[in-house]
Parts: C-alpha cells; structure tokens; sequence
C-alpha cells in the first residue's frame, strides 16, 4: 500500500475544510494542517479528525517567506523514511485521478520522485451540498496554469519552492513527470460570489497583518495571467463561467 502525507496551511476553512478531509482521508495515513489562528470552527474540525495532526504557526498571516523557508520544509522531519510520497496543497486544492493510488504506486516503481498537476479553476454558483465528493457535485472548470503544481513528491528528496508555490527551487537530478501523469489540481476558487468575495476580503486582511499596510480592499484588483483565466476577480467570473467544461468525467 503507497504511503501518503498530506500537509495543508488553514485560517478560517470551515465551509471547504470538511470537502478537503473527505476527499484527502481516501488516501493519506496521515494529514499535518498548519492551523493558523482560526476564528471559525476550522480548528475544532482539525482536532476532530484522527488522522489530522496540527502544526502551530509562529509567524501569522500570509507570510510566503516563513511558510516556503520554514513550514513546508517540515515534510523532512515527519515524512522523510516514512511515507512514500507527500503532497502539499491549500485547502481548496484538490490533487484528483480517479484510481490515484495506483498511479502513484506505478510512478514509484519507475523512480519517478516528482509528479506535476494539470490545473483547473473550478466554477459553480454556489457552496456543494453534497454529503459525498465535492468533485461529484462541482465538475466543471476552466484551464488554468497556475493551479497546476509540482505539488506532490518523494519526501526523500530535498525539495523546495517558490513563493505561492507555483514553481520549485533547488531541484536538481529528480525525475519529474509533468502534466501527462494525468494528476489534475481541482482548485475551487469560485463557488460563487459571496464566498469567492468573502474569501478574497480574508486574504486581504492577513496581507495587511504582513505588510502593515493599511489599503482599502478592491474586488478589481487584476491577477491577469498569459493563458487569460483568471482576470479581474469576479468580472472573470462572471463572463467565463460559462466557458467551463467538465474535468472530471
């Protein structure tokens, strides 16, 4: 049986938190959630489940430096000589294949040590109901290379990234098997404007805990990319949502 580790980071994640622990339990042994001064119930869903194992935050808010440099790093400590591969994602980011432990016991056994996701942004009008898979009731989604990440590795490897994660640094003599491995990243961003906005309002505010800062939120601010799917936050939303195709069937 292939061992996996999966680590996440978590403020506030009590709406998606449930959906990323049902989907990530079918596969790891053991989940480590970097619980950052939560003040919903994401902290006492965390301790709730036994295979979660939570990781106090020194340094608070989005602080890409401390987490790329010290936190994500923590795979040697608990991972290195114990699991088989580790995957390290946000907690609305789902690594998806349908029989995904096969496929990684398949790479192992070539000597594959990193696997690279195929990105997706997907799109609904709303928060899932479903008691099952959030993938089961949200299927559609858009392209985007930004969400796919070399997000899942051998934790015997030195590995580390760049700030946000969208790209590695000091990789050197590893195998990486890019996107054809058929790994998806489903990253639901956009469940609708009130969560996409609620959500957005929340990391402007941890950014200001960082750079004191004090400037007023704007639901304008663009994040355009060369492949054109992400925009000018929810204009975006609203004008390519229909464009979505089912990834996941």
């Amino acid at each position: 049986m292939v061992k996996i580790d999966v680590y996440v980071m978590i403020h506030n994640e009590e709406l998606m938190l449930p959906y990323f622990l049902r989907h990530y339990k079918q596969y790891a042994q053991r989940i480590f959630a970097f619980e950052d001064e939560s003040t919903d119930r994401s902290r006492e869903i965390l301790e709730a489940e036994p295979s979660v194992t939570i990781l106090e935050v020194r340094e608070h808010g989005i602080q890409e430096l401390h987490w790329i440099n010290e936190l994500w790093p923590m795979y040697e400590k608990f991972s290195r000589g114990v699991a088989d591969w580790v995957i390290q994602v946000d907690c609305d980011e789902f690594v998806y294949y349908p029989d995904l432990l096969s496929l990684l016991a398949r790479e192992r056994e070539v000597g594959v040590q990193v696997l690279t996701t195929e990105g997706y942004t997907m799109v609904a009008d709303g928060m899932p109901t479903t008691q099952g898979q959030i993938y089961e009731e949200f299927k559609m989604g858009l392209p985007d290379r930004l969400s796919g990440k070399s997000c899942v590795f051998d934790p015997d490897i030195y590995l580390r990234f760049a700030p946000g994660r969208h790209s590695l640094k000091g990789l050197t003599d590893y195998t990486i098997r890019d996107y054809h491995s058929g790994l998806k990243m489903l990253h639901y961003r956009y469940l609708g404007e009130q969560y996409f906005e609620e959500r957005d309002k929340r990391n402007h505010v941890r950014g200001i805990m960082v750079s004191g800062k004090d400037t007023p939120y704007s639901r304008d601010i663009r994040h355009m990319q060369p492949d054109r799917t992400r925009g000018v936050r929810l204009d975006w939303y609203d004008q390519h949502k229909s464009e979505a195709k089912n990834v996941v069937d």
